[in-house]
């Protein structure tokens, strides 16, 4: 009985060879490094550049083989055609550029041979909310119909079942044990899925991300206290004339009623015992995180603080950090961690958890009720959970999953 020839393994054939064997024997790793290798020896070969695209879409990495395809229609355009259109616009759908993904569908011809591929593209930017099938009609909102916000937006019935979820139940309520929660974080850990189930609590509205905007307060008032310590700044002849003057404390009470104000659309609808938010931007500035965080706790009343982490590897493979540097990141990160241990080695107002403790509902999360002094629910933590949060891009199919467990959950 004659072996089979290993995939990639023939001394005679070149390496582009050697890697589209491997890439169709799903050798994925092996045939992008060949691919790799071979463009560095012969820049602009087309056939080189489908490959690295076809590589980098099958390893996930679908906005680097975005920017291959594109490379590919902008200056090779005669084998952009056909299959590679196709496997472009397949790319541009995983990412939720739905706009981008319908014009390069209607410049293949239906007479194609994989057209049957092209109506199934077609049905799955359909599908999540990107038009209506036929490429006739704009999508509505481009990419975002493939976020979860866009999927709950679009639908009033899912829209008026998570508000419900998400109500206060007068006769449930008890007394919290803090004023105030800030979750602090990083991009991919589940924040946003913490955030409603947070948000399940009586008593309690936690709000989203605000960018950072509290770090400029902070900002302001430490400058205000350096400059306040100023000497022989009372006569116009000094650079800082006027600094020494200022008062640190009206600085503070400043930035005090700049956080209320922020608060207060949320306070008046809801009358909430207990508001809350969570923010990723701790990572612009890791070094300065454990003395921002001693500023918060001064800006809200009685606060927690909640610290979510996750497996620096699994958040890295992510598509949020992508296109980061992997070594910095993954030392920001760790800065990050640090800090924050930081500031919470002697406080008891400070909690832990891991993204594994969230999507597992390990008793780490039930405990965390009891730490804000809330009660544990678990039908609605579980119905809150099976509802998509914050971004999904690569999976344009989650709109039917999600209507599909809501209709199942609700018979």
């Amino acid at each position: 009985m004659m072996e089979r020839p290993i995939p990639g393994n023939d001394p005679k054939a070149t390496p582009v060879e050697q890697a589209r064997e491997l890439l169709k024997a799903g050798d994925v790793q092996e045939a992008h490094r060949l691919f790799l290798s071979a463009s560095l020896r012969k820049a602009g070969d087309p056939e080189i550049v489908a490959g690295l695209a076809l590589c980098l879409d099958r390893l996930g990495r679908h906005v680097e083989a975005a920017r291959q395809w594109a490379h590919l229609e902008r200056h090779m355009p005669d084998a952009h055609a056909g299959e590679n259109a196709l496997n472009h616009a397949a790319c541009l759908i995983e990412l939720g550029e739905f706009e981008g993904a319908k014009t390069l569908l209607r410049a293949v011809r239906n007479d194609h041979i994989d057209n049957g591929r092209k109506l199934g593209l077609l049905r799955r930017i359909a599908a999540a909310g990107g038009g209506d099938g036929a490429i006739s009609q704009p999508a509505k909102g481009g990419g975002y119909a493939a976020r979860a916000g866009g999927i709950m937006s679009s639908n009033p019935a899912l829209r008026a079942g998570y508000a419900e979820l998400i109500a206060d139940r007068p006769v449930a309520r008890r007394a919290l044990a803090f004023r105030s929660v800030v979750m602090v974080t990083y991009g991919r850990t589940g924040s946003t899925l913490l955030q409603g189930v947070l948000n399940t609590i009586d008593g309690m509205r936690f709000l989203g991300e605000n960018e950072g905007a509290f770090f400029h307060l902070f900002s302001y008032v430490r400058t205000i206290e350096r400059l306040s310590r100023r000497t022989d700044t009372d006569l116009p002849n000094s650079p800082f004339f006027g600094a020494g003057a200022l008062d640190p404390a009206t600085a503070k009470q400043a930035a005090r009623a700049a956080v209320d104000a922020y608060f207060a659309p949320a306070r008046e609808e809801h009358g909430p015992d207990c508001i809350g938010f969570k923010d990723v931007r701790y990572i612009d500035h890791p070094d300065q995180l454990a003395e921002y965080l001693g500023f918060l706790e001064e800006m809200f009343d009685s606060p927690a603080f909640v610290f979510l982490w996750r497996d620096h590897a699994e958040v890295l493979r992510s598509g949020w950090w992508k296109q980061t540097d992997r070594v910095k990141a993954a030392a920001t990160l760790e800065a990050v961690e640090r800090q924050a241990g930081e500031f919470a080695r002697a406080r008891s107002n400070c909690y832990t958890l891991t993204y594994a403790d969230l999507v597992a509902r390990t008793e780490r999360l039930r405990n965390l009720f009891g730490f804000l002094g809330a009660e544990f629910a678990p039908d609605r933590v579980d119905a809150v959970m099976s509802i998509p949060h914050s971004y999904d891009p690569e999976r344009p199919e989650i709109r039917q999953m999600f209507e599909n467990a809501w209709r199942d959950r609700r018979a």
